[in-house]
């Protein structure tokens, strides 16, 4: 089970990741 913390973390890098990509 990983932790909250580690989730929000990938989640926003992710998502930064993504926005950056699809612009």
């Amino acid at each position: 089970m990983l932790p909250l913390f580690s989730i929000v973390m990938v989640t926003g890098y992710t998502k930064e990741y993504v926005t950056q990509f699809s612009h």
